[in-house]
């Protein structure tokens, strides 16, 4: 547990997320990279918004959920990206 909060607060500082923040993990949660993508912005207050599975697979869904859940933080594969 100490090396993965080590890892939360080096996140915290990397990166400038802030309770303001709406993240997003589009990861299944028993995946263990989701933690990656869940925890660090909770550390710090954000939100984090869960993308229904179906929208990984539906490129303008997934802009359309960004766009209205107002994200500001996403750590997203290379493969999505080139999708949207």
């Amino acid at each position: 547990h100490g090396a993965f909060g080590r890892y939360v607060g080096w996140i915290a500082e990397l990166y400038p997320i802030t309770d303001a923040d709406r993240s997003v993990d589009g990861s299944a949660v028993f995946f263990d990279a989701s933690a990656y993508q869940i925890v660090p912005p909770l550390a710090v207050g954000a939100t984090v918004c869960m993308v229904p599975e179906a929208l990984m697979r539906d490129p303008d869904g997934l802009v359309d959920f960004i766009e209205r859940e107002r994200i500001s933080v996403w750590r997203g594969v290379a493969s999505v990206w080139e999708r949207i």
